[in-house]
């Protein structure tokens, strides 16, 4: 199955867009990916 958009949209570009930007940034590394740790879940671990 292909899902695909069938509207047509315009970016504007002398505009600043609403954006949502996360308050913490956390980066996955290689190393994460290869040994299976989500940095994610372990910040929110670490920051409860």
């Amino acid at each position: 199955m292909i899902n695909y958009s069938t509207k047509k949209f315009i970016q504007l570009r002398e505009s600043d867009p609403n954006t949502i930007d996360p308050q913490v940034k956390i980066e996955q590394t290689i190393d994460d990916y290869i040994n299976g740790i989500d940095p994610v879940f372990e910040w929110i671990k670490i920051a409860r």
